[in-house]
């Protein structure tokens, strides 16, 4: 098997990082196309049991609740795999999330702070990089 010259690594990775910059945007903007186009149609997140497509009616009924919100990420770890007929990609993506509640007082707070970690499966098709699978971590949050 022929080695993947390192140049395709560095863009692969930066292709998966602005896919990953997208859905924080998407998100924090209540952009639900953007959000849905960093999903492939097949694909899964772990906060719903169902289609990426229910994935994103389930934001569309609670993110009206928040106010604002923001996805900051730190550390994004990628590993590439370029030698299948389909590229895949793992990444492991640290995110500091703060969200401010519409009305402190039906939720009980008025801002959640969360750190998460994005664990992702990829897969490139037709030259683009897209997540099939994600995995959200909750490591902590703290309502004030």
């Amino acid at each position: 098997m022929p080695e993947v010259p390192s140049t395709d690594l560095f863009v692969a990775e930066r292709e998966i990082t602005r896919v990953l910059y997208r859905y924080a945007q998407g998100v924090d903007r209540r952009r639900f196309a953007q959000i849905a186009a960093c999903y492939w149609d097949d694909g899964s997140d772990n906060r719903v049991d169902g289609s990426i497509a229910q994935y994103i009616a389930w934001l569309v009924e609670v993110l009206p609740n928040v106010a604002t919100s923001t996805h900051q990420y730190t550390n994004v770890l990628i590993d590439v795999d370029l030698s299948a007929d389909v590229a895949t990609a793992h990444s492991e993506a640290y995110c500091l999330n703060v969200s401010v509640f519409a009305d402190p007082v039906a939720n009980g707070a008025a801002r959640l702070t969360t750190v998460l970690r994005y664990l992702d499966e990829w897969q490139r098709r037709d030259s683009e990089w897209r997540i099939f699978q994600r995995v959200v971590v909750r490591d902590w949050a703290h309502e004030d």
